[in-house]
């Protein structure tokens, strides 16, 4: 018997443990909601913007889900205008000026609204990264003490990830202006848009990550398959957002953000390489007619994913910010991506 449970005590383990965690985080969450029942004038989030520099579409991304916190849990939100912007070698803007008009069309457009708090009275709380114990933790204490916390984050994915299916509480919140509405084509024609996240091309991996940004050439075909299943292609307007240069070429960053490209793929001697993309040419020959927009404005091209038929998106923030404000069309989420997907959105 004794040989036998030294036997079966690993595999019983190995079970178990899974389960322990489940276990727990369904445990955490069902605190929460017991502790959140009602709306909170003790706990409050906001975004750190100024410690991460990243591109356009993450730095939106973080502060959506930063409100989406404040919204699904009903505790109050501060909102924190970005304060700087990876430039992209395509971006549109290139030089410290135009960064800064940038800059304001972002805030403009991305504007949501602080709760009617006196966040003077408030306990500043610095956090890299949240998790739902940290705000069982704080509601208890806040309940306890009377204490007020605003709890200023870095990273809201951990708690966020988990409350995807609410993102609509987000866009109901947004400027008027953000609300997309539909394309005006001429009658049957059908917009499908896609974004192709290459980066500096051949499937690099960039540090932190576990696989490659880039999507095959390959997978966008076979979405573009499952569509004209049901509609005739000659019906379809194809566009193509990418941040992959017409040619092979080299990006220079401005000296203010030379850092930011230190120790990524193909960096070297302050010179970015990059590759072109083959992407128009095999949609071509595949009988597709494609436009295909070489980097560009990045809000624009959110406005264009937000009011498209069909949005195929990549493995990138940019078109994960085009499908949470997609109003009612079909978004084909990323494969594998690490950010999870909404419910309606499509996997192939």
């Amino acid at each position: 018997m004794k040989l036998l449970w030294n036997h079966l005590k690993p595999c019983i383990k190995s079970i178990l443990l899974p389960c322990k965690f489940v276990l727990y985080l369904l445990l955490t969450r069902l605190v929460l909601k017991v502790l959140f029942l009602t709306h909170n004038r003790q706990i409050a989030v906001t975004l750190n913007t100024s410690k991460l520099n990243d591109g356009s579409g993450a730095q939106i991304q973080r502060l959506l889900s930063t409100f989406l916190i404040a919204s699904v849990f009903k505790i109050g939100y501060l909102h924190s205008n970005i304060v700087s912007i990876q430039i992209h070698p395509l971006d549109s803007f290139q030089d410290s000026d135009s960064l800064q008009k940038y800059l304001v069309r972002i805030n403009e457009k991305f504007l949501l609204p602080s709760s009617h708090y006196n966040f003077d009275s408030f306990e500043v709380l610095e956090r890299d990264s949240l998790k739902l114990f940290d705000l069982a933790h704080l509601r208890l204490m806040s309940i306890l003490t009377g204490r007020r916390f605003l709890i200023r984050i870095v990273d809201p994915y951990p708690v966020s990830e988990y409350l995807v299916s609410q993102f609509a509480l987000v866009k109901s919140a947004l400027p008027n202006q953000v609300q997309a509405t539909p394309n005006q084509l001429a009658e049957g024609i059908k917009t499908v848009v896609i974004h192709h996240r290459q980066g500096v091309g051949g499937q690099v991996i960039y540090p932190g990550q576990l696989i490659s940004r880039e999507l095959s050439i390959g997978y966008f075909l076979k979405v573009l398959g499952e569509i004209t299943r049901t509609i005739d292609q000659t019906s379809l307007r194809i566009v193509v957002h990418t941040d992959a240069p017409l040619t092979d070429s080299f990006y220079i960053p401005t000296s203010e953000q030379t850092e930011l490209w230190e120790g990524t793929p193909r960096f070297e001697n302050g010179k970015l390489e990059l590759r072109a993309s083959e992407i128009e040419g095999t949609l071509t020959r595949a009988g597709y007619a494609v436009s295909v927009k070489h980097g560009g404005d990045p809000l624009l091209s959110i406005e264009e994913m937000a009011v498209a038929d069909f949005l195929i998106m990549g493995r990138s923030s940019l078109s994960y910010v085009g499908g949470i404000l997609n109003k009612s069309g079909k978004v084909f989420a990323a494969p594998n991506f690490w950010h999870k997907s909404m419910p309606h959105w499509i996997k192939i």
